[in-house]
């Protein structure tokens, strides 16, 4: 769900044609800057798929300005076939001098992307959500939203590391998290919370970053999962769990962190 983890793939169309372009994967491996270096694969044309009844994938992709779903299917030579269904727009709003994610219309484009995959489904499917991190929602005992999703560069955190770093030094931080010093971390976001509006962490029950919000409500089940989580600035990465003790020196209830699961669980 991290885009820092995920295998990512080429993917070529032909503009000219509807059909599905196939593909083998590719595995991304991050450079020392961060960018992808692809190891060499090359393109499977004229491969066919798998009879129907075999498993779809589903990749949806929520960015900052927007989001897309992609099906895949594996073919007998074991590479994929790749269709982009659908787009969908995203993007922040600004009221009152504070910046939030629209995720009403966040959540209306996912339920069109589902809703156009769904006839080219046949059979199990599995569905990938990869997000931008950081940013979460509160959610009270009734799992009712408890205020709008703020952005992440809304700038109530600029400047915020210099009262972190009154309760624990950066190189403790840095042993305990392995994050780096970035103001849009969620524990900044969260010692903000505390500060400006104290009742909402005092009122949530829950935290779920973007992907894992979404995951919970297409599932229903209340888990984060482990490498979206550490864009947090809240996870050991020793023991891949949240750093309850940190989160305790900073006011965050413990109450409101779900149980962390591995990628594809």
């Amino acid at each position: 769900m991290d885009p820092h983890t995920m295998t990512e793939r080429t993917i070529h169309r032909d503009d000219r044609s509807s059909d599905p372009e196939i593909v083998a994967p590719t595995q991304a491996v991050r450079g020392s800057g961060g960018q992808p270096r692809r190891a060499a694969a090359g393109a499977a044309r004229n491969d066919t798929l798998h009879p129907a009844g075999r498993r779809n994938l589903v990749s949806l992709d929520l960015g900052s300005s927007g989001g897309r779903l992609h099906r895949a299917e594996l073919t007998d030579a074991g590479a994929l076939a790749i269709e982009e269904v659908h787009r969908f727009e995203n993007g922040p709003v600004q009221i009152g001098g504070r910046w939030y994610w629209d995720f009403l219309r966040l959540w209306q484009g996912i339920g069109d992307a589902l809703g156009a995959v769904a006839p080219r489904l046949e059979g199990p499917a599995t569905l990938g959500i990869e997000s931008f991190g950081v940013d979460y929602v509160l959610l009270d005992p009734s799992q009712a939203i408890i205020a709008g999703l703020r952005h992440m560069r809304d700038p109530r955190t600029r400047g915020l590391f210099d009262t972190v770093y009154a309760t624990i030094s950066k190189a403790d931080l840095y042993r305990r998290t392995g994050a780096m010093e970035i103001e849009i971390n969620t524990l900044l976001q969260l010692i903000a919370d505390r500060r400006d509006q104290p009742w909402l962490l005092d009122l949530a029950q829950d935290l779920f970053l973007t992907p894992d919000y979404v995951a919970n409500l297409l599932t229903g089940r209340r888990v984060g999962e482990v490498s979206i989580a550490s864009t947090t600035q809240l996870v050991d990465p020793a023991t891949r769990q949240w750093d309850v003790e940190l989160a305790d020196r900073f006011g965050i209830p413990r109450r409101i962190l779900p149980p962390l699961v591995e990628s594809g669980t």
